[in-house]
């Protein structure tokens, strides 16, 4: 079961990244709806590497972090954080390279 979801959340952010990838070939620039398609697939893509990220913690860890009833939504606020940073600095980054 976690095999399958990890791989099916990997699809689902390569899918939020099509139409950024296919906007930025049709109309050779970005706009609003690029931008906000590819900030969805950063979300889509951390929610994926959270899945991952049980492959690579070695299993007591996981069973103390999720043994207690808030751990789960400690996790998914912690990866959900990471994607709102990352978000903000690929905005400050477009930002800048507008300006420029």
């Amino acid at each position: 079961m976690g095999g399958f979801f990890s791989f099916g959340a990997v699809f689902i952010a390569l899918l939020a990244f099509l139409p950024f990838i296919v906007g930025l070939f049709l109309m050779g620039r970005t706009n609003k709806m690029t931008n906000y398609l590819a900030v969805l697939g950063i979300f889509y893509a951390v929610t994926s590497m959270q899945s991952i990220v049980h492959f690579l913690i070695p299993s007591n860890i996981q069973r103390m972090i999720y043994s207690n009833g808030y751990g789960v939504f400690l996790m998914l606020g912690i990866f959900y954080c990471i994607a709102l940073g990352l978000s903000i600095v690929w905005f400050k980054k477009r930002r800048e390279s507008k300006a420029a």
